[in-house]
């Protein structure tokens, strides 16, 4: 599995996480997979995340990093119409 998410690296995807008996699906993009885990990069929808004394671009997105080990990654799909990485 490490193999074919190192490829996808820098791209959108969409997983299905399983914790116990929750399962969510996470959208984003695939920054980093170490030898057991993965950190993707989502949009962050919170504002008390953000640290009101940073100044914020306009361009800049609120965004914050995840990490998922894989055994708890039940599956995964690349969302090729949302991304240009593969072009």
């Amino acid at each position: 599995m490490s193999y074919k998410l190192r490829q996808l690296i820098g791209c959108e995807i969409k997983m299905d996480i399983s914790c116990g008996e929750d399962c969510e699906i996470v959208e984003g993009k695939l920054c980093f997979v170490g030898s057991d885990y993965v950190e993707v990069e989502l949009k962050d929808d919170k504002k008390d995340r953000r640290d009101p004394c940073k100044k914020k671009d306009k361009k800049e997105k609120d965004k914050f990093v995840r990490i998922y080990p894989f055994e708890s990654i039940k599956s995964f799909e690349h969302k090729k119409s949302k991304c240009d990485c593969c072009k």
